[in-house]
């Protein structure tokens, strides 16, 4: 979604957690480093041209900032090294789900490394690297828990040419051990407490030609003091896109519970420290002030809609992560739909995404009519359907919702029905479950719903009907 980085699966996808089956990369695979994935922020809000050259865009660009780091010119990737290459079953030996090992050429015995999962970070993770020591030119330790004691076992990586250490925990009183890394090009300690007595240390390394120490609390008058005594350093403050500060990105709901059948504990994190998570479940989106603060020991036990956004000291605030939770109690057997065939996906306990094209809506421009059954009879007060509305796209809540049951599916009597409220122009895009209470106090088997469709409305296009579209049933 060219500008619109909210609405776009690309950076949904590159920012799930880890263990979700939708994540990517996957787990396991090579993961995408902190400047790729701003990379692809930038790209996506700065509406992309695909024929336009990053050597088009201004020089303070930080689109183009990021790009020349990522995507670096084909003089760079031909430089030669003076080291020979490490086997390949060492490589291989190396590489598992939090340490990825690669080369970073065709026929270049340099490696690149990427270190991921905090919660598995020892010392032990760059000691088991010294048999490639020699090789590695480029080492990323984002967010690890880095303390300055490491930083001697860093320095025996001879040819290292890039660190990333933004996020870790050091304070700078190790940097001195960097002094003797005569190859080292670019440092970054973003988001770090490193003193600015401790930078002076490494400014006198000759190789550098990039410092980023954006987030990290300097004065200007330290960055002044650091660029005389080397001027050829470009000292990154802060990247920043239009003169304004990135955005955080979204708070991780980590609850996946979506439709569920016991009370469960909400649990939302965010990967940068210090974040603030604001929540809400009233509908409204979280502000930084008034909406209540996450907190551990949040119970869900009904239908609804949390939304969580993160903020922090120096960020924009986050995207909204919205997440809808649904109570079933019980699960049918089966769910066929007249005219249609599909009926499996509205009981499979998988809600559709704010909008139709995840696959997981059934959406018809007639009546629909659902034919559901339990085996074993059930007692059921409530049954609901979870809907959407996107006025554009003529995609607008039930007319009304008839449902009828019994024990012999060929003797089905009226138990219950809801009728949504008459759509307007003005009515925002939404999911929302509407339920109907059932007028019978006896276990059944069978029931059939049926969903009707409101009549074609004046701001539609000539002769277009009005689509219902339904995600799931829940019966309780």
């Amino acid at each position: 979604m060219p500008g619109d980085a909210k609405m776009s699966m690309l950076l949904k996808r590159i920012h799930l957690p880890i263990e979700d089956d939708k994540r990517m990369p996957p787990s396991g695979k090579p993961q995408l480093t902190d400047d790729e994935l701003t990379l692809l922020y930038l790209w996506v809000k700065n509406k992309p041209k695909f024929k336009q050259k990053v050597i088009d865009l201004p020089t303070t660009d930080s689109l183009r900032i990021f790009a020349a780091k990522v995507l670096s010119p084909a003089s760079s990737t031909t430089e030669t090294y003076d080291f020979s290459a490490a086997d390949e079953k060492t490589i291989a030996g190396l590489n598992n789900n939090y340490r990825i090992v690669r080369t970073i050429a065709k026929e270049s015995p340099a490696l690149a490394v990427n270190i991921y999962n905090k919660s598995v970070f020892t010392p032990k993770v760059l000691d088991e690297l010294s048999a490639v020591k020699e090789q590695v030119v480029s080492l990323n330790l984002n967010k690890m828990p880095v303390k300055d004691a490491e930083l001697k076992t860093i320095a025996s990586f001879e040819n290292l040419r890039t660190l990333s250490l933004n996020f870790t925990n050091i304070d700078g009183s190790g940097l001195k051990e960097l002094t003797k890394l005569k190859y080292l090009k670019v440092l970054s300690l973003a988001g770090t407490k490193v003193k600015s007595e401790y930078l002076k240390q490494i400014a006198g390394i000759k190789s550098l030609t990039e410092v980023v120490v954006w987030n990290v609390g300097l004065k200007p008058d330290d960055i002044k003091q650091l660029r005389k005594i080397n001027n050829k350093i470009n000292f990154v403050e802060g990247f920043q896109d239009d003169g304004k500060p990135i955005r955080l990105n979204m708070p991780q709901i980590k609850s996946k519970q979506y439709v569920y059948t016991k009370p469960f504990e909400l649990l939302i994190s965010h990967p940068i420290n210090g974040a603030i998570i604001r929540y809400t479940m009233d509908g409204t989106d979280p502000d930084s002030v008034k909406s209540p603060i996450y907190k551990p020991g949040i119970i869900i036990n009904s239908d609804v809609t949390v939304k969580a956004r993160a903020y922090k000291a120096g960020w924009y605030g986050s995207d909204v992560n919205m997440v809808n939770y649904n109570k079933g109690t019980y699960t049918a057997d089966t769910a066929v739909i007249d005219n249609n065939g599909g009926g499996k996906m509205l009981i499979d306990k998988e809600l559709g995404s704010f909008g139709p094209y995840d696959g997981k809506w059934v959406g018809v421009p007639f009546e629909m009519v659902i034919h559901v059954t339990f085996i074993k009879p059930v007692s059921l007060k409530t049954i609901g359907l979870g809907c959407l509305r996107l006025n554009a796209q003529q995609i607008l809540f039930p007319g009304e919702v008839e449902i009828r049951g019994g024990t012999d599916k060929r003797k089905l009597t009226f138990i219950g029905k809801t009728k949504p409220a008459k759509p307007s122009k003005e009515d925002p895009d939404k999911r929302s479950v509407f339920e109907a209470e059932l007028n019978t106090d006896r276990p059944l088997s069978y029931f059939e719903i049926r969903v009707k469709p409101v009549k074609p409305q004046s701001w539609f296009p000539p002769q277009k009907p009005a689509n219902v579209w339904v995600d799931e049933l829940f019966f309780n």
